[in-house]
Parts: C-alpha cells; sequence; structure tokens
C-alpha cells in the first residue's frame, strides 16, 4: 500500500510505501522515518522572508539563526504531524481510492484535519 501527500503550502511531495500487513503503529513509526524525503526543506532564507513580510512591523526587527532553525524544526514537526493525522483520518474513513492498494492525499485531507491540529499544537 503506498501514500501520498502533496504538501501544498511548502510545495513538496511525501511518499510513503508500507505492506498490507503493517500495523498502524508501525505505520506512524515509517512515516516518522521517511528515509527519502528532506523534512527540513523549508530553507531557513524562505521563513526569515514571510517573517519579515508578515510578521515583523519594522524593518529594523531582526532575528537569530538559533530562532530561524528553532522555526524551521517546528514546521519540521508540523508537516509530519498533518501527515500522520490526514493518513490516519483517510484510513479511519476507509477511503482507500480505487483499490490498487493506494491512498491519495490531497488538500481536502489536509483541511479536515486541520482544525484540531491547530488546537493541538
Amino acid at each position: 500500500m503506498e501514500f501520498y501527500f502533496v504538501q501544498w503550502l511548502f510545495g513538496y511531495d511525501v511518499h510513503v510505501t508500507f505492506n498490507q500487513a503493517d500495523e498502524q503503529p508501525n505505520l506512524i513509526h515509517k512515516i516518522q522515518n521517511i528515509g527519502h524525503v528532506d523534512m527540513s526543506m523549508v530553507p531557513k532564507e524562505t521563513i526569515v522572508r514571510i517573517l519579515k513580510l508578515q510578521a515583523f512591523e519594522h524593518e529594523s526587527t531582526t532575528i537569530t539563526e538559533e530562532t530561524v532553525t528553532m522555526l524551521q524544526k517546528y514546521l519540521e514537526v508540523f508537516v509530519r504531524e498533518a501527515v500522520q493525522r490526514s493518513v490516519a483520518n483517510k484510513d479511519s474513513q476507509g477511503s482507500h481510492g480505487d483499490g490498487d492498494g493506494e491512498i491519495q492525499l490531497n488538500h481536502e485531507d489536509l483541511e479536515k484535519i486541520t482544525g484540531m491540529l491547530l488546537l493541538d499544537m
């Protein structure tokens, strides 16, 4: 069975493959240990640019490298949690695509879990 997740905010794909015999805890473990996807791919420059454009009121406001690294890690955790919850929600609904062992996750799956995700984070 394969799960695909298009992370539309940062523009990358997460592709997790596992077999039908895997249990849910093992599924979560495999999602957490995605080997072929660099989950810290939100560039630090992008984080700084977003903060300067949206969060900082004065151009003289600065941010330390340590803070940007912390925010990068937070975004990584946030994206992983969004993937895990989307997969779990899709699995609990029994929506397994067209029966070929694949589940396609899209923005609608993300929208279904966003409310509780934001409250929990």
